[in-house]
């Protein structure tokens, strides 16, 4: 089983279960900036960005 998390429930598990962990307060915050940016631009953004933030590939053996 895989799938993505922001928790360390994964290692709680007792079958075999592989995550990817994601930083979510971090990617919620860095949406409501550009968010709020968006809003407040007096000009059509025609130009977006595209930020990778750091994942943990987290393996239950």
């Amino acid at each position: 089983m895989a799938g993505f998390t922001n928790s360390n429930v994964v290692e709680l598990f007792s079958s075999k279960v592989t995550a990817i962990r994601q930083p979510a307060f971090e990617m919620g915050k860095i949406a409501t900036e550009l968010l709020i940016k968006l809003i407040e631009s007096k000009y059509p953004i025609t130009e977006f960005e595209t930020r990778v933030l750091p994942t943990e590939l987290v393996i239950n053996d």
